[in-house]
C-alpha cells in the first residue's frame, strides 16, 4: 500500500477544510445579499403601491407621476388591476408581461411572490374593495446580475484563497517535515548497520528537537548494548576456549598417574612381578600415582572452588612463622638447594586469614622457584613492610620468566613447554594458579617482576595488621 507523505496529509485536510468553509461563507452571503437586495424590493414595492393607488380618470398623471418619481431607484413598476377574470382592468405602467393562468394563481394567492415570465419579478398582489387585484411588480434583473457578479467575485476569490493557504501550508508542512525526514533517513541508515550516525536538530519545533534527543539517545544506548554484546561475547568464546584448554590440560596431566596404575595393575594381573622386590616396587610406585593423583584432583577442585579451602577461616596469623615453615618444608624437599629468609625480626608480620591456605601459597612459589631455579641454585624470601601492606618477594636465579608470559603464568595448566614434557615428577601447572586465588581472597595481589641479576621474582603484597605477633 503506497502512503503519503506528512506534507500532504497535512495540507488535504486543511485545505477542505477550508474549502468547505468558505463554500458555506460564499452560500451565507449570497443569501444574506439576496435576501437583503428582496426585501428592498419589497419594501419598494409598497411604497410604490402606496403612493400610486390608481383613481378614476387618473391614469395618465399616475403614469407620469411613476416614471418621474422613482427615476434611477428602481426599473419601471408595472402597475395595473385585473378582475376576476384575470382580465386586465387597468395598465397603470409598465407593459403586463404576466400570463392568464399567472394573473389567475397571484388572484387566487394574493401576497408578495416572485414570478417567472418574460424574466423574473418580484410581483405583490393585494385585493380590492371591489372585488379587483391591483398588482405591483418590479423586475429582478439587476438583482439578479448583481447577485450573479456577487458569485464570481466569491469564486474568484475563492480559488485566490485557496491557492494561497495551499502555497503557505505547503511551505510550513516542508519546514516542518524536513527535519522529520532527516531523522527518517538517519533511521534507516542505522537500521542498516551505520551506528555513526548523526541525528541533525538544527531546525525544527520543539517537539521535533525533542525526538532528535531522543533518538540521539536511543543510538548511544544502541551502540552501549552492541558494545556490551561484543564484549560478552569475546568474554564467552574466552571462557569457552579456557574451559577447553581446562579439560585437555586435565585429562593430560590425568593420564599419567591413571596410566602407571594400570600398568601395575596388569603386570599384577600378567604374574610379572614374582621376582623379589618387583612386588613391593610396584606397590610402591601405586601409592605415589594414587598419592599424586589425589592432590591432582584436590588441587582442581580447590580451583574450581576460586582457591577455597573446605572451611574458610579468618584468624590471626604470625606471617613469620608461617614463612620459617615454608623455608624448613623447602629445605626438607629440596636439600641440594640454598633457600635463605630475609626479613626484620623486630616488626610485626601479623596478618589476619587462613593459615594453612597461606602456607600453601607460600609454599607453591618457593616450590616453583626451587623447581626452575637450577640445580643447586639460591633461592630467597625477602619480607619488607610498604606502609599497610607486607610484601613478600620469592627469588629464583634460574631461566626467569619472559615478559610476554608474565600474565599467563597464573593460568590453570599453564607451562612454558608447549611440548608438555614431564619427567613424571613435575607438577600439573596449577601451583601459580591456586597461589593467585588464595591471595586474591585475602584481599592481596601477586606479580611477576624484573630480577636484578636474573632469574625469576614472584611478589606478594597482602594487608597486615600492626599489633605484636
Amino acid at each position: 500500500m503506497r502512503r503519503i507523505g506528512l506534507r500532504w496529509v497535512l495540507l488535504w485536510p486543511l485545505l477542505a477544510t477550508i474549502s468547505i468553509g468558505f463554500t458555506t461563507l460564499a452560500v451565507f452571503i449570497e443569501h444574506t445579499v439576496r435576501t437583503g437586495q428582496l426585501q428592498s424590493i419589497d419594501d419598494e414595492l409598497v411604497r410604490i403601491e402606496r403612493r400610486f393607488e390608481p383613481r378614476a380618470g387618473s391614469a395618465a398623471a399616475d403614469s407620469a407621476g411613476s416614471v418621474g418619481d422613482l427615476g434611477d431607484q428602481v426599473d419601471t413598476p408595472i402597475r395595473m388591476v385585473v378582475d376576476a377574470d384575470a382580465t386586465v382592468l387597468r395598465q397603470v405602467s409598465g407593459a403586463n408581461p404576466f400570463t392568464t393562468a399567472q394573473l389567475d394563481r397571484l388572484f387566487a394567492h394574493p401576497g408578495v411572490s416572485t414570478v417567472d415570465a418574460a424574466g423574473r419579478y418580484r410581483v405583490r398582489a393585494t385585493a380590492r374593495a371591489d372585488g379587483s387585484m391591483r398588482i405591483s411588480a418590479l423586475s429582478l434583473e439587476s438583482v439578479d446580475e448583481s447577485l450573479e457578479r456577487l458569485r464570481r467575485h466569491l469564486i474568484v476569490g475563492g480559488l485566490v484563497v485557496f491557492l494561497l493557504v495551499g502555497l503557505v501550508t505547503l511551505w510550513v508542512a516542508t519546514r516542518l517535515t524536513r527535519p522529520v525526514t532527516r531523522m527518517s533517513v538517519a533511521a534507516n541508515r542505522i537500521a542498516a548497520g551505520e551506528f555513526d550516525v548523526a541525528i541533525d536538530d538544527r531546525s525544527g519545533s520543539r517537539e521535533v528537537h525533542g525526538l532528535a534527543n531522543d533518538l540521539t539517545l536511543m543510538l548511544e544506548r544502541l551502540r552501549e548494548s552492541l558494545d556490551e554484546s561484543r564484549r560478552l561475547t569475546i568474554e564467552a568464546t574466552s571462557r569457552r576456549d579456557d574451559m577447553q584448554r581446562f579439560l585437555a590440560d586435565a585429562s593430560h596431566e590425568m593420564r599419567t598417574p591413571l596410566t602407571s596404575l594400570k600398568g601395575y595393575t596388569d603386570l599384577y594381573a600378567r604374574n610379572m612381578l614374582n621376582e623379589p622386590g618387583h612386588l613391593d616396587r610396584a606397590m610402591e610406585r601405586i601409592g605415589s600415582e594414587s598419592v599424586r593423583l589425589a592432590e591432582l584432583v584436590d588441587s582442581m577442585l580447590q580451583l574450581a572452588r576460586g582457591g577455597e579451602a573446605t572451611e574458610q577461616r579468618r584468624e590471626a596469623v604470625d606471617l613469620h612463622a608461617v614463612l620459617a615453615d615454608v623455608v624448613d618444608d623447602l629445605r626438607a624437599g629440596y636439600p641440594e638447594h640454598e633457600i635463605e629468609l630475609v626479613l626484620d625480626v623486630s616488626l610485626p608480620w601479623r596478618l589476619r586469614g587462613d593459615r594453612p591456605q597461606l602456607h600453601q601459597a607460600f609454599l607453591n612459589l618457593g616450590t616453583n622457584a626451587c623447581e626452575h631455579g637450577g640445580a643447586g641454585g639460591a633461592v630467597e624470601i625477602v619480607v619488607r613492610r610498604d606502609d599497610d601492606n607486607v610484601v613478600v618477594d620469592v627469588v629464583d636465579h634460574g631461566v626467569g620468566i619472559a615478559v610476554d608470559i608474565a600474565d599467563d603464568v597464573f593460568l590453570p595448566f599453564f607451562r612454558g613447554d608447549a611440548a608438555r614434557a614431564r619427567d613424571g615428577r613435575g607438577g600439573a601447572g596449577l601451583g601459580l594458579a591456586i597461589t593467585r586465588q588464595i591471595i586474591e581472597r585475602h584481599t592481596g595481589s601477586i606479580a611477576v617482576v624484573a630480577t636484578f641479576g636474573g632469574g625469576a621474582t614472584l611478589r606478594v603484597a597482602l594487608p597486615c595488621e600492626d599489633s605484636p605477633s
